[in-house]
């Protein structure tokens, strides 16, 4: 139900008996010839089963925020798990569900967790970014020099953390409220050089990099389903005639037989449904 607002929500909440039952549901669309494909797929069981299976369980000081991510220690290589609450408090929690660390910090990420070896010595720290700033937290709660990265414009989307040459020399990539691709070094300083005139629409989900015959390609989509190709200096590389249909949603690239067929066929689901 967290999913929803409104009267789909509370006709979920009024029903919770029967929806208990349906231990799992799929739903995919997919453009082809000009067609809309859908495909559903459900699974009812007329018994409920709610027994509670947990290994262990943590109370947060407030209701969680959003779904919780898996890190890596990286000095034992276990998994540890990064959340957040909706008082804007950030937690790092041990695989035995012990709570290693706690903090305030400015808004509600935007997006996913990264882990970066942002010192290059093999040891890893977390960067994500809320509307107002880019983070860097290191596995013991404290904030690197520089950070957070107060940033001069609301981000209107998740943080995208790119590595061009697999060398650890970062680039954070995010949109803001004047519909600019913004592209920051690890230090902190923005990059130069990149010139793009700006999405028609405010961007919401993150941009994705693709390199195709050794030529790099930033994409992003914006809330009127515009696309847009572009190369590490703004340039436009791709242009789309096609808008995607829907508002809220991700998507996933699949190469077509030339460059001019990039996006041959796009794949998509909900990424934010509203009653």
């Amino acid at each position: 139900t967290e999913l929803f607002t409104g009267e789909v929500k509370n006709q979920l909440i009024k029903h919770k008996d029967i929806f208990n039952k349906f231990h799992s549901f799929g739903y995919q669309m997919a453009s082809y010839k000009g067609l809309l494909l859908n495909q559903a797929y459900v699974l009812y069981s007329p018994v409920s089963n709610l027994q509670n299976n947990s290994v262990w369980e943590v109370k947060l000081d407030a209701p969680s925020s959003c779904g919780p991510q898996i890190m890596i220690n990286h000095k034992t290589g276990m998994e540890e798990i990064f959340a957040q609450d909706i008082e804007n408090k950030i937690y790092l929690i041990s695989n035995t569900g012990k709570i290693l660390w706690k903090k305030v910090i400015d808004g509600q990420i935007k997006g996913k967790v990264y882990q970066i070896d942002y010192f290059q010595n093999n040891k890893l720290q977390y960067v994500f970014n809320t509307a107002k700033a880019i983070y860097i937290i290191d596995r013991n709660g404290n904030e690197v020099t520089g950070f957070p990265l107060a940033l001069n414009k609301r981000a209107t989307n998740g943080l995208s953390v790119f590595d061009y040459e697999n060398n650890r020399d970062y680039r954070f990539v995010l949109c803001d409220a004047d519909n600019k691709i913004r592209i920051f070094k690890s230090n902190g300083k923005e990059v130069e050089g990149f010139e793009f005139s700006g999405t028609h629409d405010s961007v919401n989900i993150p941009l994705k990099w693709e390199r195709i015959n050794f030529k790099d390609y930033l994409l992003a989509l914006d809330q009127s389903g515009n696309l847009y190709g572009v190369g590490r200096k703004g340039e436009s590389r791709l242009k789309f005639e096609e808008k995607l249909p829907i508002k809220n949603f991700n998507y996933c690239v699949e190469y077509g037989k030339d460059i001019d067929k990039l996006l041959h066929i796009l794949k998509f689901l909900p990424y934010n449904l509203e009653g």
